[in-house]
């Protein structure tokens, strides 16, 4: 991926997280950085906040520290669905 603009770092912010995981009616979803029975992780204005973890972000820093991804790749992702692999001739 070339240079990434404020619009696509914007557009990535935008996806839900409701893309990126399963939310009951009051938007909690189980977190996925910790083990748990009951979801912790709540979702609000598309940011995120985990009451057992403590973990918080937004959509970026999810699929950052979820993939183990730089910031350009986690852009990729949520923008395209996926990672394209890039060759360097």
């Amino acid at each position: 991926m070339n240079e990434l603009t404020k619009e696509q770092i914007e557009q990535a912010k935008e996806v839900s997280f409701s893309n990126l995981l399963i939310l009951n009616r009051q938007n909690f979803a189980r977190c996925p950085f910790h083990n748990e029975r009951t979801p912790s992780l709540h979702i609000r204005d598309n940011r995120a906040y985990c009451f057992g973890c403590g973990w918080k972000g937004d959509t970026i820093q999810f699929v950052r520290e979820y993939y183990e991804l730089s910031f350009e790749l986690a852009i990729e992702y949520l923008l395209n669905g996926r990672i394209y692999v890039h060759e360097n001739n």
